[in-house]
């Protein structure tokens, strides 16, 4: 079924403080299609990202769910939690798994996916990731910067949500890491998956496709400014 997050006037204040991170924020994500949003440092990217994924909810607006029936309700935290998956600008840090393998398989565990399922979900996801199958019982901790990045990738990419998140998944990848990315969220986009890519490499983004939102003292714009803007830091 074709789902769609409608942002609704989203507002969001730092607690104990009088900075508005979003200011009535409005736009539209959909499942199957890639969405990149991009800002400079410090716009409230993250704040974002945290909030539709459910860790938090805003001061203002809502996040609504548009279902293919044209059913509109309201979607809170708990709900966003189980619809969305994340991972955030340096997921690696808080891996805590015995091998690559568990690791990537401790959702999937915790829901009580039988084995073979398992296995058979983790195979999939290393080989779109170009992760080699011999990683799988190593201790998470000796890999690469890289291959790190990317086990952290696919133990959200593993589970099946409706929506991904992905807060600077790129950084700190090569050539082959990047593309490597780029193929996992292109196989969740025909899946009829949405994916939501926050980050600053702006030329990979427009190689790999996708609409374009562009956070800026705390609104979502689309087309024009996200045209200059793109324009503006060499993109296009």
């Amino acid at each position: 079924m074709k789902l769609t997050i409608k942002v609704e006037g989203l507002s969001y204040r730092y607690p104990q403080t009088n900075r508005m991170v979003l200011d009535s924020a409005e736009c539209t994500i959909k499942t199957g299609e890639i969405v990149n949003l991009i800002g400079l440092a410090e716009s409230g990217k993250s704040t974002f990202c945290r909030l539709m994924k459910g860790f938090e909810e805003p001061t203002g607006g809502r996040f609504a769910l548009l279902s293919g029936d044209g059913n509109v309700r309201t979607v809170r935290g708990q709900e966003r939690l189980n619809l969305m998956g994340w991972t955030p600008p340096l997921p690696e840090t808080a891996f805590f798994a015995e091998t690559v393998y568990d690791e990537i398989a401790f959702g999937l565990q915790n829901q009580g996916v039988e084995q073979a399922e398992q296995r058979q979900k983790v195979e999939r996801v290393i080989n779109l990731l170009a992760l080699a199958p011999e990683l799988l019982s190593r201790y998470p901790q000796t890999l690469s910067g890289g291959e790190k990045r990317r086990v952290a990738l696919a133990s959200i990419a593993v589970m099946d949500y409706q929506f991904y998140i992905f807060d600077e998944p790129t950084a700190g990848l090569d050539y082959n890491g990047v593309r490597a990315f780029e193929q996992l969220i292109s196989q969740l986009q025909t899946e009829g998956k949405g994916v939501i890519r926050v980050g600053h490499d702006l030329d990979n983004m427009k190689r790999a496709g996708g609409r374009f939102l562009l956070l800026e003292q705390g609104k979502l714009w689309e087309t024009v400014k996200v045209e200059q803007y793109l324009e503006r830091y060499g993109a296009v």
